[in-house]
């Protein structure tokens, strides 16, 4: 494909130094040579829209939906985009979602799918197969009584329920919006209990590795396992979930029939749907204490792409959520070998945990409490080694080498489908999960890829190129009066009204927003001078945002106002 724009950049260091300078807090920081170029793929969670940015935090590329993510998104080779939305539902947990939906390069709707019910309902994760076919990870709802038949500890039941984890492959047929199931897997054909002795499932946890203990974890919660991402290798035939309210993450095994993924015959590996790996908390099967737990409330475990560094290894987001720690918190990435045999077995014995004891390859911040998200994230392996972590409550992506070096960071402009302004305080910008894609990627084939430009508002001025860097920086801050070609803020700061003046009677729609997200007044219309009163709102900063009926222009103004 054709580029059209020269491989360039190096450091930027940002700094408040005289009036008119400011430092960033959001959009690009930093961008070395050293870094993987490639095109960068996200959704915030509490937007509608998909972006596709450049390493120079430009905009190359977005996709619209009506919803917000439910939550990850991936973009296929073909360049259709795979994204998952989150609907109206009787299961209310975090990560919620319950539709797909596929769109063209133009964010034209190809094909959308509910897998959702009362008794089922996708969130968090979907997976992409090779063959076309989708994975999806889906809470699946029992009954109080249902749990009580599988031996839960009646002193630990909920009585609306549980749900427990349930994975769903399916093949979209795109001409009626509908699918065909072709394979199943649930967590409650697979459960074991100490409880009562008169049920089939009876046994020691740690007698029964590959089971889970229906009286293990947050029992009691109605999301119990709260897996929260899915990965899939080709080459083992193999399923990673991953559970945050466990402490660890758990390997099935795929190529078995869905009737053998109920049991525990059947498949490459002759355990039908049983676990055949589990790490990160060991006393979760009665095979270790607390001071064992490697993982706390983690992320995307995912296998390392074969032909990149640490193949076949698991990377994983350790979030950090300690209960009893006396530091502050901090999150690391943690790479896993598993011992596994040519038979794609994992190897335990009798008596011990699953080994290894500690994480092969662990990124930790210089000052380990400067890197921290207690939900969402997670982490990819670069084809050059370095590794692409996105912490995800602070919206923030960054780049690290094997040595654990930070050569490029970017973080998340986009609030509510509305852009930031360059030097206002990054928040409720959260991200799921970023995901980087090589320039010659073919999905951006024949695709024009022309920088559109910062997402956020008033942004610092820097020349970058794509495969040097930044090479040259002018800071600057200013706050225009006239925020587009045809629309004014007439007063500034304001005291009992805000007045508002447009040039021509073309509809706009208008949303002011206080400092925490809070809106506080939105309408759309075509009055040439609008009078809002607002004489009853606190002292402070406000955002007013516009955007024309066409969602192809927008401008954001900071007011504020005064008594």
């Amino acid at each position: 494909m054709q580029f059209r724009y020269l491989l360039v950049i190096v450091h930027l260091l940002f700094t408040t130094t005289v009036l008119g300078q400011l430092t960033p807090t959001v959009g690009l920081f930093r961008y070395e040579p050293t870094a993987y170029d490639g095109y960068n793929l996200f959704t915030p969670n509490n937007s509608t829209r998909t972006f596709l940015i450049d390493n120079c935090g430009d905009l190359v590329h977005e996709w619209t939906s009506e919803h917000e993510p439910g939550l990850s998104v991936y973009l296929l080779e073909n360049g259709n985009l795979l994204r998952t939305a989150r609907i109206p539902s009787n299961f209310s947990g975090g990560g919620s979602g319950g539709r797909l939906q596929l769109f063209d390069w133009n964010s034209n709707l190809l094909w959308q799918y509910d897998y959702s019910s009362p008794s089922y309902h996708q969130h968090h994760d979907i997976y992409p197969m090779p063959n076309g076919n989708i994975l999806i990870l889906a809470w699946e709802s029992h009954s109080a009584e249902e749990a009580l038949s599988v031996g839960i500890n009646p002193d630990l039941v909920n009585p609306e329920g549980i749900w427990v984890t349930q994975l769903v492959e399916v093949k979209p047929i795109l001409e009626t919006n509908n699918v065909e199931i072709v394979w199943q897997w649930s967590l409650w054909d697979h459960l074991i209990q100490s409880y009562d002795p008169n049920l089939v499932n009876f046994g020691e946890a740690a007698d029964y590795p590959e089971r889970v203990d229906i009286n293990a974890g947050p029992v009691g919660a109605k999301d119990w396992i709260h897996a929260n991402g899915i990965d899939y290798n080709e080459e083992l035939d193999q399923i990673i979930i991953n559970s945050r309210n466990f402490g660890e993450f758990w390997i099935i095994d795929h190529s078995t029939t869905t009737e053998e993924a109920a049991s525990s015959l059947g498949g490459n590996s002759g355990r039908g749907g049983d676990l055949l790996y589990r790490w990160g908390n060991p006393r979760m099967y009665g095979r270790g204490t607390i001071e064992d737990q490697q993982f706390f409330g983690q992320h995307h475990a995912n296998w390392i792409d074969e032909g990149l560094l640490d193949e076949g290894k698991i990377m994983v987001f350790n979030n950090g959520n300690r209960p009893e720690s006396s530091s502050l918190p901090f999150s690391t990435v943690d790479v896993i070998d598993p011992p596994i045999n040519s038979d794609g077995i994992y190897e335990i014995d009798s008596v011990s945990s699953f080994r290894p004891e500690v994480s092969f390859w662990q990124y930790t911040a210089e000052q380990p409490a400067s890197f921290y998200s207690s939900r969402i994230s997670g982490a990819t392996r670069l084809p050059n080694g370095n590794t692409l972590i996105c912490e995800g409550n602070s919206g923030r992506f960054f780049e690290v080498t094997y040595e654990k070096e930070i050569v490029w960071e970017y973080i998340n402009p986009i609030r509510f489908d509305f852009p930031i302004i360059q030097g206002d305080p990054a928040n409720q910008n959260d991200v799921f999960r970023t995901t980087r894609y090589p320039l010659n990627y073919s999905a951006f084939e024949e695709k024009d890829l022309t920088p559109q430009g910062k997402l956020e508002l008033e942004p610092i001025d820097y020349f970058c190129s794509i495969g040097l860097g930044i090479t040259d920086t002018l800071v600057h801050v200013t706050s225009p009066t006239k925020l587009l070609e045809d629309i004014y803020v007439v007063n500034n700061p304001v005291v009992n009204e805000l007045r508002i003046q447009k040039e021509t009677t073309d509809f706009y729609s208008i949303q002011i927003f206080n400092v925490t997200g809070r809106l506080m007044f939105s309408t759309n219309t075509n009055q040439t001078t609008l009078n809002i009163d607002v004489q009853d709102w606190q002292q402070g900063m406000y955002f007013v945002q516009f955007q024309n009926n066409n969602f192809t222009t927008f401008a954001t103004q900071k007011i504020v106002k005064s008594n």
